[in-house]
Order: structure tokens, then sequence, then C-alpha cells
């Protein structure tokens, strides 16, 4: 009888348990590899677009130059074709703020008194030969630096002008260059300051829009502010006399400065103050440059500031709602970012709107209306939420998913 050979066992029981046990401790390991892996980072991609408002004020301008602006947002629109010209008593507005960066004041103080001398008195009498605008002074005469710029601003002394800027540098050359870096200073790029402080002399130049940069810059400074409204002044020697304004306190007007010379006529820098509906007062400041009078430069600058007041509006910037940026996740879940609320601004009509600033969170999970940032344009702001949540990824997505 012969032994027949018994097949050979390729699997036994054991080779295909440690078998089953290397595939499943390679497919676990496999997964857990991909599980492991990173998901990516959401995408984010901002789509908010302000539209700015475009066109040109309407506004009427004069047949002189003029200029228009505020204290709050500078000058604002001026008419075209502008060209240096003499800026008649206007200039004062430069002799004071430049005195006072030299020999400030805060609102209150009446500053060193001065004692009138001859050199005052021949100035005087100088200024009355050349038919300009004085003050009567005497020698002796005390008047304090408050004063003396009360004279200057409200009564719009020409001897006084000189007498104080000397005083201040201890000549008018010394002066001239330190008003001619005081403007330089403010954005006056086409100011010239000439041989006096009092623009008596058509050697101090200026536009409108210059001149609207200056009266901006003087009704910022509170004692500026306060002489220029002010109704009268009040001398030992000269007596009470009024301002040159004769348009202050009516139709809002609240200053600022009077101006007439032969080579270019009348001259005026206003200041008018508005209170909108429920909202904060608005100071206009303007210059007309060149009318016939004085008279009529006045009248032609208040209505200037009456027919801006209408161009400050309330403007809505961004609804509620206005999708602000968009999130989409690797493992396709997506959310709107969109503004809590209205973002609404009230000014200048035409103005420019600032460049929006978006801080935003892209960190998932969120749930829908979740707050994710913030929007900023200038100084307004409003929450950002989300219109629907965002989930992290399911185990089967990070599983199966090449990434």
């Amino acid at each position: 009888m012969h032994n027949i050979p018994s097949k050979p066992r390729f699997f036994t029981r054991h080779t295909l348990v440690v078998t089953a046990l290397l595939l499943l401790t390679t497919g676990v390991g496999f997964g857990y590899y991909r599980y492991s892996q990173p998901v990516g980072s959401p995408t984010t991609e901002e789509v908010l677009r302000i539209e700015q408002t475009t066109g040109t004020p309407a506004i009427t301008w004069p047949a002189a130059q003029a200029s228009i602006g505020t204290v709050a947002d500078g000058v604002l629109a001026s008419k075209p074709g502008q060209t240096a010209r003499p800026t008649a008593s206007t200039a004062k507005l430069i002799t004071v703020l430049t005195v006072l960066q030299k020999k400030p004041l805060a609102p209150g103080q009446s500053g060193p008194i001065l004692t009138i001398d001859q050199a005052d008195i021949d100035l005087y009498n100088n200024y009355v030969a050349a038919n300009g605008s004085v003050v009567a002074v005497r020698r002796g005469e005390k008047m304090s630096q408050y004063q003396m710029m009360q004279a200057i601003l409200v009564r719009s002394s020409n001897n006084l002008a000189d007498s104080l800027a000397i005083w201040a540098f201890g000549s008018l050359s010394e002066y001239r260059s330190a008003a001619q870096k005081y403007v330089d200073s403010i954005g006056m790029k086409h100011t010239t300051v000439g041989l006096d402080a009092s623009g008596l002399s058509p050697t101090t130049t200026s536009t409108a829009e210059d001149l609207t940069r200056l009266g901006i810059a003087a009704m910022k400074h509170g004692v500026v502010r306060d002489i220029v409204k002010q109704t009268s002044f009040s001398s030992p020697t000269g007596g009470t006399q009024p301002n040159t304004n004769w348009m202050l306190g009516q139709n809002g007007v609240v200053g600022i400065k009077t101006g007439n010379i032969p080579q270019v006529g009348g001259v005026f820098v206003i200041a008018s103050e508005f209170t909108p509906r429920d909202k904060d007062p608005i100071t206009i400041v303007g210059a007309v440059q060149g009318a016939p009078t004085t008279y009529e430069a006045i009248v032609q600058s208040s209505q200037l500031a009456a027919a801006i007041k209408p161009l400050f509006t309330e403007t809505t910037i961004v609804r509620k709602g206005t999708v602000v940026a968009t999130i989409t996740t690797p493992w396709g879940d997506r959310s709107d970012v969109v503004t809590a609320n209205d973002i609404t601004t009230f000014g200048w009509k035409y103005a420019k709107i600032p460049e929006p600033k978006i801080e935003l969170t892209s960190n998932v999970p969120f749930e829908k209306d979740a707050e994710l940032g913030t929007l900023s344009i200038g100084e307004l702001s409003t929450q950002l939420i989300a219109t629907d949540a965002i989930s992290l990824p399911t185990w089967q997505w990070r599983l199966t998913t090449s990434r």
C-alpha cells in the first residue's frame, strides 16, 4: 500500500489570523493617517464695494474768486481758475495767528501789557496819511496783547497790526519770515506774506481757497474765534467802535474778517454756523476775493454759505444685510458674511468715503448669525455676522478626500 502525500497547506489558521491582523492594523493606521491630515483653512473672499458720490457740487459761484469749506472738513469746493491776488485786511488773520504761535494765549487770558511808544505813534500817523484803517493811540497808553488783537480783528487796525508784529518778532522783516512759514504749514501754497502786517500793501497775496484755509485755522483757535464774533471794540483813546463785519449775528454769521484794497476790491472771509435737525452744529468757512466792494463781498459770502447748506445730507453708506465677504471651506460648507446694521453718516454730499476696513475671523465652527468681526468706515462701524453655520468636516470626508 502506497502512501499518498498530503497537499501543502499554504494558509494555516495561524497565518490567516496574522494576515488579518496585519491588514486591520494597516487599514487602521492608514485611516488614522488620513483622518489626522490637516483639513485646510477656510477661504475668505472680500466682496464689499463702496460707491463714491460722483459729480460736481451744484454751486452758483459769484463773479469774484470764491471758495467754501467747514472747520471739520477743510476746503470742500473752490471756483476754478484762481490766481494769487492782494488779500487786503484779511492778512490780519495771518498776523494774529502768527503772533499767537510766538506769544500763545489761552481763552480768558489777556497776555502781556504793551506800552504805546513813539514808534507806534509814527505807525499810526503813517497809516492815517495813507488813508488806512486805524485805531487811535497815544504815547504811554497801556494795551494788553488781547486788546491789540481785538483792535486788529474787530476794527481792522492797520497800525496796531504792525505794532503787534514788531513787538512779537522785533521787526516786520522777522515777522514776515515767521508768517510765511506759518501759512506754508497750514497748506496755503499760493500765499505770499508781503511788506507789512496789515494787508494795506498789495504785496501780501493769496487765493480765495487759501483764505478759506486761513479762516478755518482761525476758527479752530479759541482766542481768535472768541474775538471775531465780538460786535465792538473799546479802547481808552479810540473809544467804542463797531465790528467792520456788519453781517455778524445775521444768517448764522459768527465771524470773521473784512478787507478792501483798490487792486482787487472787496474781500471777506466768512464763518457761518448752522445746526441741521438732530445733528451737531456745522461751521461753514468761506472766502470771496475781488467783489466790487466789501459790502458785496460780505453779501456774496453769506449767499454762498447759505447755498451749500442743503448739500449736507444723511447718506447710508452700507445697508444692513450687505454681503461683505464669503467664507468657503475645503469640505464644501459656505457662508456669507453680512453687516448687522446700517452704516449711516451725515455730512458733505460729495465727501470721499474712507476706505472700508474689514476685521474678520474665519475660525470654524460657527453658528448662523455668529459675530465674525467688524466693518469700519472712518469712525463708523458695525458688527459682521454669518448667514449660515459652518461645521467641522465629517469623519467620512476626512477618510475619503485627498488633500
